[in-house]
């Protein structure tokens, strides 16, 4: 099978269907042996994990993307899947050497995080067909920084702006990397 029957499969109901299942499957087999040996960092282990499959997912997707000019499409998710992957392994090596704090001692909250975050990158993925790359980035910012107790208002605007207006500039008008425009844009520009 070729790498863009992989992904037209990836892309029925039935291929998400089976990217749920292998990520419930694993993380719920990393918390229960995470639990077993009592760990500190299950909270942080099984956020990492979970960024670390949805990025392979995500590189995985990102070869059937159209190549459009002189720049892939698929060239800026594969950066920043480089860069997830970079800080993933390296906050895993800092809790491996214990160096990290640890979770909250409150019982349930970090899995409780974990499963809200899954749920927000669900909901990010779902709303950017909807409204588009940049408004749904923005969003999926400002909740995601909020969730994660940053609660500074203008702080949280300019960060999530700033990013937007950085990759709009950068990818979308120097680059010609194109991003999902969404059913809610087209409609209105269109």
């Amino acid at each position: 099978m070729t790498i863009q029957g992989i992904v037209t499969f990836l892309d029925s109901p039935g291929g998400l269907l089976l990217l749920l299942a292998i990520l419930l499957g694993i993380e719920t087999l990393a918390y229960l042996y995470l639990r077993r040996k009592k760990s500190p960092y299950k909270g942080q282990i099984l956020v990492l994990l979970f960024l670390v499959y949805l990025s392979l997912v995500f590189l995985l997707l990102s070869f059937a993307f159209p190549v459009k000019g002189q720049v892939s499409a698929g060239v800026t998710p594969r950066l920043w899947i480089v860069g997830i992957l970079l800080c993933t392994f390296y906050l895993a090596a800092r809790i491996k050497k214990g160096k990290e704090t640890y979770d909250p001692s409150v019982p349930g909250s970090q899995l409780r995080m974990v499963f809200i975050f899954i749920v927000l990158c669900v909901g990010y993925l779902t709303i950017i067909d909807l409204v588009g790359f940049f408004p749904a980035s923005f969003l999926f910012l400002l909740i995601g920084m909020r969730l994660l107790s940053y609660t500074h208002p203008a702080g949280l605007i300019v960060l999530s702006l700033g990013w937007i207006i950085f990759l709009y500039v950068v990818f979308y008008s120097l680059l010609s990397v194109p991003f999902p425009e969404g059913l809610l844009l087209s409609y209105l520009w269109g």
